[in-house]
């Protein structure tokens, strides 16, 4: 099947145009003060997914119980959201633009992470299972909805010539935070991670109990 597929089309760049090296383009990014911008706070930015994807894993086992087949059943609805969030991109991003639906999307993030910072710990089974597939979905939306507007922001960003090795050093920051996050993460092991989530429930029920 794979070697049956079509021509893409696509033409190899003019031999006129000036070669560039791998180093070139890392000092082309660093020294473009919108590229080398979009970098930083995009390492900083996947660098938190890379940290949140495993916390929400471990939130939902040790805070409310979940077990493993329950889980997958989480994982259906982060699918679910990244879905929801293709279908309102493609209606918004032409009209606003990729610079703003990166801002928008990922401040989603942090925002539907704070449900579960706040949210008790305690609760029926059936609003555990529906309050943990909603936040399974809003967090996926941040997450497939800021992925899918970098792209879309840095491919319009780099120069033509510069694509394959920009994407090398896009990719390379995409890979790396999101395994130096699921190392890093403070909750992704032991009783110790597990006692600090339950500790963090505890602390927003208490904060709601206060308001009260």
């Amino acid at each position: 099947l794979l070697y049956r597929l079509p021509d893409s089309g696509m033409t190899s760049f003019d031999t006129t145009e000036r070669q560039f090296s791998l180093q070139d383009s890392l000092q082309l990014a660093w020294t473009t003060p919108n590229i080398r911008t979009f970098m930083l706070s995009y390492l900083m930015i996947t660098l938190g997914i890379g940290m949140a994807r495993p916390f929400i894993i471990v939130y939902s086992k040790a805070v409310y119980g979940q077990s493993d087949s329950v889980l997958t059943l989480f994982t259906v609805c982060s699918i679910l959201g990244a879905l929801l969030m293709g279908l309102v991109l493609r209606l918004v991003i032409d009209r606003l633009g990729s610079k703003p639906m990166y801002i928008i999307f990922s401040l989603i993030i942090p925002a539907s992470l704070l449900f579960a910072v706040v949210a008790p710990g305690i609760g029926t089974v059936t609003f555990s299972l529906i309050f943990l597939a909603l936040l399974s979905a809003a967090t996926n939306i941040g997450f497939a909805g800021q992925e899918s507007a970098a792209q879309a922001y840095f491919f319009a960003a780099i120069p033509r010539n510069r694509i394959v090795d920009m994407s090398m050093l896009y990719f390379f920051i995409l890979g790396g935070t999101g395994a130096a996050g699921a190392v890093l993460v403070p909750w992704s092991s032991g009783e110790p991670a597990r006692a600090r989530a339950r500790g963090w429930a505890c602390s927003g029920r208490n904060a709601r109990d206060a308001a009260k």
